[in-house]
């Protein structure tokens, strides 16, 4: 099968190879998900409970999640991209209805559902800083694609940013920090992708390195903040305060001590499935790492982190494979992605980095992040399946 699309300004002509399917990739995905299925149940107890609400539901968002990276992976991603100034504009969107008619939980508002829409009868949700990273991949790389030629020009380099910016401040205020975060990862490993100059790339460092001092040194004079208290939530704050001194505050560095215990407690390979002796809250999607940790101890913790490091080194090596400019930046942002979110679950479940609500790609619980993974994961099998066609070619 071979698409004429139009990329970047020009008539390019692309061919899809569907022998290229890279089965490796989707073996260890499909993998970790069923892995995730029994990681679930044990946090829900299905052993004593049976299948729980929340068990059935994320069945169904996994079974959903592979029809999903199969379509996108059948999909032309270049199809795809050619709506990337509809999805940012849905994207804005979603952001913006999302604080004001959103459900609220535990002071932050990051969910809508189908009856805040005034459709009664159905509990179905969406995270919308889920769908960003997406969206974020999609149109940043169709945008970076069109302005490739000019991709060190400052004016383009501004509005790249502006366009990441005015996202990354909508999750911020839900608040969701690690979510805007993630996004920003993403955004920052396109460019590196992009092969923006490292001049750049310096300049922001030595513009970021004065804010964090200026955060440390606000963090730790609660009483006279000059910026911290604008744009962080006081409980925000009192989990990186709690972190920098667990006893300061041990009802709030609760969570992360069972989840640490829980880990402690598999030692090196674990008490067994269904076998998780210390019960940690939110164990079924933030910190299920603590459930592989107690079940599979550090045998399993590695082998997870391996199956996962697996899948991020796949996407990157079709990136860097790939002749088709916005195919490496969506193949790239991908795996930064899911490298990221690994590393925080995992650093934030072992007390490495504060407590911060981000799900473990694959195993945790969550229907928006399943799917959205899942989504981007099809969209970079498609980009393997694509190349550009040589003029010798029929």
């Amino acid at each position: 099968m071979r698409d004429r699309v139009r990329m970047a300004g020009e008539s390019w002509s692309f061919k899809r190879d569907y022998k290229s399917f890279d089965f490796i990739l989707a073996f260890f995905v499909l993998g970790l998900l069923v892995f995730g299925v029994f990681m679930v149940g044990s946090a829900e107890h299905i052993d004593v409970d049976g299948f729980t609400p929340l068990f059935k539901k994320h069945i169904m968002w996994v079974a959903t999640g592979v029809l999903i990276m199969l379509a996108m992976a059948f999909i032309d991603f270049a199809f795809i991209c050619r709506f990337y100034l509809a999805l940012y504009g849905l994207n804005l969107l979603l952001l913006v209805l999302v604080l004001f008619i959103g459900t609220s939980t535990n002071d932050t508002a990051r969910w809508i559902y189908l009856s805040d829409l005034g459709i009664r009868g159905l509990s179905f949700g969406i995270q919308p800083s889920e769908f960003t990273k997406i969206f974020m991949i999609i149109y940043m790389a169709k945008f970076l694609d069109k302005c490739r030629e000019r991709i060190d020009n400052i004016f383009v380099l501004g509005a790249v940013a502006l366009l990441g910016l005015v996202p990354i401040v909508l999750i911020a205020v839900q608040p969701s920090l690690s979510a805007a975060v993630a996004v920003g990862v993403i955004l920052v490993t396109m460019l590196f992708t992009a092969k923006v100059r490292w001049k750049y790339i310096l300049i922001v460092l030595g513009i970021s390195l004065p804010i964090l001092v200026l955060f440390y040194y606000d963090l730790m004079h609660s009483e006279n903040q000059i910026i911290l208290d604008k744009i962080m939530q006081p409980f925000q704050q009192g989990r990186i305060r709690v972190w920098i001194d667990p006893e300061s505050d041990p009802a709030r560095w609760f969570q992360s001590q069972r989840s640490i215990d829980a880990i402690r407690s598999g030692q090196l390979t674990g008490r067994g499935l269904f076998n998780n002796v210390v019960a940690v809250p939110y164990s079924h999607n933030d910190f299920i790492f603590a459930v592989i940790g107690a079940e599979f101890g550090f045998v399993g913790c590695v082998g997870v982190i391996g199956a996962i490091l697996v899948v991020v080194v796949r996407c990157f090596v079709i990136a860097f494979k790939s002749d088709v400019f916005v195919g490496r930046l969506i193949a790239a942002g991908t795996g930064g992605m899911i490298a990221f979110q690994t590393f925080l679950n995992v650093s934030v479940a072992t007390g490495t980095l504060p407590n911060t609500g981000i799900t473990l790609p694959f195993i945790s619980s969550g229907g928006s992040a399943i799917w959205i993974t899942m989504a981007a994961v099809g969209l970079v099998m498609s980009v393997g399946m694509t190349r550009t066609k040589s003029m010798f070619e029929d």
